[in-house]
């Protein structure tokens, strides 16, 4: 089961009015600069609790999973289902190598997770270095600007005249240096990310 996270009880002016007893500052100084962190941080519990809660096994996961359970005399060497592949799913897939996907959008999704199992481990850690380095890359060049998610299925892409996160990227990258293209989507924010395992039952 996930594990609740749970923030103790406390009482921030009590403490702050201690504080300001001790070391003869004001009291209310320090509320006021302090309060903002401690909403921060009740703010950012209540999101990873949120986001342990709500996490989804994608169908590209699933599928990759169901054929490494059983194992296939001619395994396919495509997968994918009636979306093109996330962020994650492209990046994971791509890293375990024996099969291939038709597509992906390129949106980050905050709430994908992979299954309890030791194939992901190795996987997993991957994932996160490659976040971690690019979320760098991001972080120095000071790339703020959100760009606007494609459209996830192939269908509406046909008809759309940016219908690839590639060339999305392209087009961001003529008109402004905001954007930034890594290759296997657009991460569009510098923004901290671990992919997850789910928690075993």
């Amino acid at each position: 089961m996930p594990a609740a996270i749970a923030l103790r009880r406390f009482d921030l002016d009590a403490c702050i009015a201690r504080h300001a007893a001790d070391n003869h500052v004001r009291a209310g100084h320090l509320t006021a600069h302090l309060k903002p962190l401690w909403a921060a941080r009740k703010d950012f519990a209540t999101l990873v609790e949120s986001t342990i809660n709500d996490s989804k096994i994608h169908a590209e996961i699933q599928i990759l999973t169901y054929y490494h359970l059983n194992p296939a005399k001619l395994p396919p060497r495509a997968i994918g289902s009636s979306k093109n592949a996330c962020y994650l799913c492209n990046m994971l897939v791509r890293l375990h190598g024996q099969y291939t996907l038709p597509g992906t959008h390129g949106r980050l999704y905050t709430k994908w997770m992979l299954p309890n199992l030791l194939i992901f481990d190795d996987l997993l850690d991957q994932i996160n270095r490659n976040l971690e380095s690019q979320t760098l890359i991001l972080a120095r060049e000071n790339i703020t600007r959100a760009i606007d998610h494609p459209y996830e299925g192939p269908v509406l892409s046909l008809t759309s005249p940016i219908s690839t996160t590639r060339e999305q990227a392209l087009e961001a990258k003529s008109s402004t240096t905001e954007g930034h293209d890594l290759g296997q989507g657009i991460i569009p924010y510098p923004y901290i990310y671990h992919a997850r395992k789910c928690s075993s039952t």
